[in-house]
């Protein structure tokens, strides 16, 4: 297997009595989509929460490409190459869509400037912002305003804005939630074409997007991981179909 990209060791954060983080040992190799399951009140938005930097562990360390980044705030974390996209949408609505990428870009380049509307002014910025564009499927959208965009859109773009930032890791915390079917099944073939080229570590609700994603799967509960290995090994673990997917699992 080829060494780590992102790890964690003995990851642990409780809120009160409560855990929410225990033991939490994982592995990200890469080019890897490995999938964080498990039930509401798991922990899977608190993990991605200390790998970002937005809360602190209370004990255990987080290592990136072998460097410890434990105590390294979220800019510095991102500056290192770890990208995320929120379970709540947060973009820039009365800019362009071009307007949001290249203020993505500008964050990953160091590039300074005094004004929002000087990002897209930037050819330095727009260029890159473009590509990406093309790559995420909004190809034709650059000059519209991110605040008429459908809601399948606007995931698009929270994922591109991530990746606008060129990551070598990419953290996705349900980016299918509140798609219908079409929307889902477009993001999922374009989170597809993302698997070998970064590291991606998915939570998400939707069990057939799961199996069909991702390489390896972490099953939480409660804090604790509880299983983890190939799509088929979780799919017949009884363990977890006793606690999560039951008859999920037949379906996926």
């Amino acid at each position: 297997m080829n060494e780590a990209i992102l790890t964690t060791h003995n990851l642990c954060k409780r809120f009160g009595a409560v855990p929410a983080c225990s033991h939490l040992s994982l592995t990200l190799t890469p080019g890897e989509l490995h999938a964080l399951i498990g039930p509401n009140g798991a922990g899977k938005t608190t993990v991605l929460n200390l790998l970002s930097g937005f809360i602190t562990p209370d004990s255990g360390s987080i290592f990136l490409a072998g460097r410890d980044i434990s105590a390294i705030p979220v800019h510095g974390r991102a500056a290192l190459g770890l990208a995320r996209s929120f379970q709540l949408i947060s973009l820039f609505d009365r800019l362009s869509v071009e307007e949001n990428l290249a203020i993505a870009v500008q964050a990953r380049s160091g590039t300074s400037f005094r004004f929002l509307g000087d990002a897209a002014a930037d050819r330095r910025l727009r260029e890159p912002a473009r590509r990406v564009m093309a790559r995420m499927g909004l190809k034709g959208c650059g000059r519209v305003i991110t605040g008429s965009l459908s809601h399948g859109q606007r995931r698009q773009l929270e994922v591109a804005m991530a990746l606008a930032i060129k990551p070598r890791v990419l953290l996705l915390d349900e980016p299918m939630a509140g798609l219908g079917a079409g929307g889902s099944q477009r993001l999922q073939e374009l989170i597809s074409t993302l698997k070998g080229r970064l590291s991606i570590l998915l939570i998400e609700h939707d069990m057939t997007a799961v199996f069909s994603l991702a390489d390896r799967i972490t099953v939480l509960v409660r804090g604790e991981a509880i299983a983890a290995g190939t799509p088929d090994e979780i799919r017949r673990n009884p363990e977890v179909q006793r606690v999560y997917l039951g008859e999920e699992a037949a379906a996926c």
